[in-house]
């Protein structure tokens, strides 16, 4: 998913809409930097389906490993699908079971909970902002580091250098916290 809009970066290089000549290469440039942003705070964006992730299970609480949560579809134990009526889920990525399942089952049935289900959120604003900004740097050539003459030779910075103080602020505030 692409955090920023084509016409969103056209106006920030000051190009024409009309100009269509490079939209291409810049639509190419907001899919990397997007990818980049996501790679940066470990976090996606937008909505996102998981379909049939396994999990382990503390008791009676399956914790899903992304959120917040917009839908849970299926919930399998084993190799039977659960009535929906059976479980409660919460925005918060975590679905209760309607049974306790027995600890010593655990080591034996690891992987035994799968989960389809349906996550993301739009992203903030400031991410579009820092997804152009970083997008914009690129295209003026701000990413080189280096230049020689004889024997032509360029060097690039990476993306952290690239995105600069105040792009890496605005991204760190998003980051995921891994534990």
């Amino acid at each position: 998913m692409k955090y920023a809009t084509l016409d969103q970066l056209k106006n920030e290089l000051e190009i024409s809409s009309d100009d269509t000549s490079r939209d291409d290469y810049l639509n190419n440039l907001l899919a990397q930097v997007s990818g980049w942003i996501e790679t940066y705070t470990g976090r996606k964006w937008g909505t996102n389906t998981v379909t049939a992730e396994p999990h382990d299970f503390v008791g009676s609480k399956v914790y899903l490993k992304n959120f917040p949560v917009t839908a849970v579809t299926e919930l399998k134990l084993g190799d039977t699908i659960q009535d929906p009526s059976t479980y409660q889920w919460s925005i918060t990525g975590r679905i209760y079971l309607g049974t306790y399942v027995r600890p010593f089952y655990r080591d034996a049935f690891l992987d035994y909970i799968k989960v389809t289900y349906t996550y993301g959120a739009t992203a903030p604003v400031e991410i579009s902002l820092a997804c152009v900004q970083i997008c914009a740097r690129i295209f003026r050539n701000d990413s080189i580091s280096s230049e020689s003459i004889g024997d032509y030779s360029v060097s690039y910075k990476n993306m952290s250098q690239v995105a600069g103080a105040d792009q890496l602020g605005i991204l760190d505030a998003h980051r995921a916290i891994q534990l």
